[in-house]
């Protein structure tokens, strides 16, 4: 393993016992994005149909969140259905959107039917009905931050999710992490390293076991994890709080998880940062939890109050004890966040024609019966409607 994941967690997960997965609800979009994985046609699943998938994703792994994807989620006449179905499961309920369709009514609409978080993808490399210029990058993050001011008026935890090219690992990437740092609403960001799925063919077989399909030749445009790791640790002074190893290459983690504290004065304005380190105590709590509660945590709510004890346990627990404890003390009268960077490297066919992806597949989903990796679950034969349920 590379020395940039030393002090980093290893997270336990195993295929069958990871705590999260992905529902796919349908295809079709009100947006175009350039390095969008979806090439199925446009098709809605039915509700009975998206229960199906759900119904078998529990049977498949100890899931306690659920990522509700498309195509836009929004577009389909049943979400709020679907995600009240969820929360009486006892889930935690995430839903990646564009934003085009989120207003002030969708936004409490969310709220009341159980929605934790809310991904936003809002970007410059989309054509989209509701901005004049996507490469007006001061526009474009207006209409970022305003939508996620109408989800956290809703008490909504908003995140942001961007796709990154190679080329932008030295102009875009500074950019979107200065925005996400100042932003008082946006407590976490997904960032997919762009993959091109060109070449891969038609893929068979699922994560259980293993996937197949033809030998991928990396397309110049993408980055590599351990080169956006290095970026992370000599730019932003970060360093890795926890991954996923690769299926196959336990060298390139394909997941990587960062983590700061931010604090901000009544005006939402940034006035202290702190880069986090990984506590033993949160392993022990972890492994504790799954003990006591048969499945793995998954990402918890925030609060001020919560925040400050998690900071001061990770403190005492193994963590940077002076660092945190300066924070709290610079930060006592500000409103203080834990910002939660996750990046992912999607899923590639190795030279060997096998499909290399995360260990544990945080973002399994099911296709025509069968447990694949979302990144590519449009490269599966079948058709995309039918579950094989």
């Amino acid at each position: 393993m590379s020395t940039l994941y030393k002090n980093a967690h290893k997270m336990p997960w195993k295929m069958n016992d990871g705590p999260h997965a992905s529902l796919d609800i349908l295809r079709g979009c009100n947006c175009k994005c350039d390095a969008c994985y979806n090439n199925a046609e446009c098709k809605i699943k039915p509700y009975e149909e998206v229960l199906n998938d759900f119904k078998a994703l529990k049977r498949l792994r100890n899931i306690s969140a659920i990522d509700i994807i498309g195509g836009e989620p929004l577009m389909h006449p049943d979400l709020f259905k679907i995600i009240k179905y969820l929360k009486e499961e006892n889930m935690i309920v995430e839903v990646l959107t564009n934003g085009i369709l989120v207003d002030e009514n969708t936004a409490a609409e969310l709220a009341k039917s159980g929605v934790s978080i809310v991904y936003l993808h809002i970007d410059t490399e989309q054509k989209r009905p509701d901005i004049k210029n996507m490469h007006d990058k001061s526009e474009v993050n207006a209409l970022r931050t305003n939508k996620a001011k109408m989800l956290c008026s809703q008490g909504i935890e908003t995140a942001m999710s961007i796709t990154i090219e190679k080329k932008e690992k030295g102009s875009a990437l500074p950019e979107y992490l200065k925005y996400f740092r100042e932003s008082p609403y946006i407590n976490y960001v997904l960032m997919t390293l762009y993959k091109d799925y060109s070449d891969y063919g038609k893929l068979h077989g699922n994560v259980k076991d293993e996937v197949y399909g033809n030998p991928h030749k990396p397309a110049e445009e993408e980055p590599e994890m351990n080169e956006i790791t290095e970026y992370f640790k000599k730019n932003e002074k970060l360093n890795p709080y926890w991954y996923v190893e690769s299926k196959h290459n336990p060298d390139n983690p394909r997941w990587v998880s960062y983590m700061y504290a931010a604090s901000y004065n009544k005006k939402g304005v940034l006035k202290h940062t702190h880069g986090m380190k990984y506590s033993r105590i949160e392993g022990w709590y972890i492994l504790r939890y799954r003990n006591k509660k048969g499945k793995y945590p998954y990402l918890q709510m925030q609060s001020k109050g919560k925040n400050i004890f998690f900071i001061l346990i990770n403190a005492i627990g193994g963590g940077d004890f002076w660092g945190n404890i300066m924070f709290l003390l610079k930060s006592w009268n500000c409103n203080i966040k834990l910002k939660r960077i996750f990046v992912q490297e999607p899923a590639s066919v190795n030279k060997n024609g096998v499909l290399d992806f995360c260990e544990s597949c945080p973002d399994a989903t099911i296709k025509n019966g069968k447990l694949v990796p979302v990144c590519v679950s449009d490269c599966f034969e079948g058709d995309y409607e039918d579950t094989g349920n």
